[in-house]
């Protein structure tokens, strides 16, 4: 069994646990607010090897869908580029100006072995550096990425949005806290799921989260999850 850490960044933090409720029934939650350093508050909090996602991160997922390779290294990560091994794509990032170099881990969601920490990081820049890191694929952090707005093709934002599909966890706590979405990003963002863990946020929140659940069913309907079993992304 893994334990569930919750970091409160925002005020999302109930659709996370209810998330990991649904999924992972009997789990251990804990909730937290996020310190200076969210490797640091893992480290602090977390008893055994434990799943950290920040407030508003949904996960699909339970125990036996971590690696047990994770067990052998003090954190498991994913890339933050979403795009950062991609063979046109990755371009993109250096004509705009933006880092995307490799080893950049995102830190919205990762897997902590607390025993394997000497100490507690007082912040999270540098710290990595000399860590052994486990790379988180990709179908574990379905996360947005600032080039799903607008700097790709349509066809290729639902193409990433059917990927999302069997996808353990759903991570747009950025695009949501932006407040608009373009029409790209309800193509790559399955905003249609994460609309079922509104229950316990706030009237704005959930309302805001619902209509773009909505915009998403509206665009793209059946298309997505056809196009995942086509593609043998899921079967059934």
């Amino acid at each position: 069994m893994i334990d569930y850490l919750v970091l409160e960044t925002n005020p999302l933090a109930a659709a996370t646990v209810d998330s990991i409720r649904m999924h992972d029934v009997g789990s251990t939650i804990k909730v937290v607010e996020a310190g200076s350093s969210l490797i640091g508050t893992a480290v602090k909090n977390a008893t055994s090897q434990t799943l950290v996602l920040k407030s508003g991160v949904i996960w699909q997922g339970c125990s036996d869908d971590i690696p047990a390779v994770s067990m052998r290294y003090p954190i498991c990560a994913a890339e933050f580029p979403v795009f950062a091994d991609h063979p046109k794509f990755f371009e993109t990032y250096d004509l705009a100006g933006e880092d995307a170099a490799p080893g950049v881990k995102d830190l919205s969601i990762f897997v902590i072995n607390p025993d394997l920490w000497k100490e507690s990081p007082e912040q999270d820049i540098g710290v990595l550096r000399n860590t052994r890191i486990l790379t988180m694929p990709r179908y574990m952090n379905h996360k947005d990425d600032w080039l799903l707005e607008d700097a790709i093709p349509p066809h290729e934002a639902l193409y990433y949005g059917v990927l999302g599909e069997s996808a353990l966890a759903l991570n747009y706590v950025g695009t949501i806290l932006r407040g608009d979405v373009t029409a790209n990003e309800t193509f790559a963002y399955l905003f249609d799921e994460v609309a079922k863990y509104t229950n316990g946020l706030d009237v704005a929140d959930k309302d805001f989260i619902k209509e773009l659940g909505e915009k998403t069913r509206r665009r793209v309907g059946s298309l997505r999850r056809g196009l995942a079993k086509l593609n043998g992304v899921v079967n059934d």
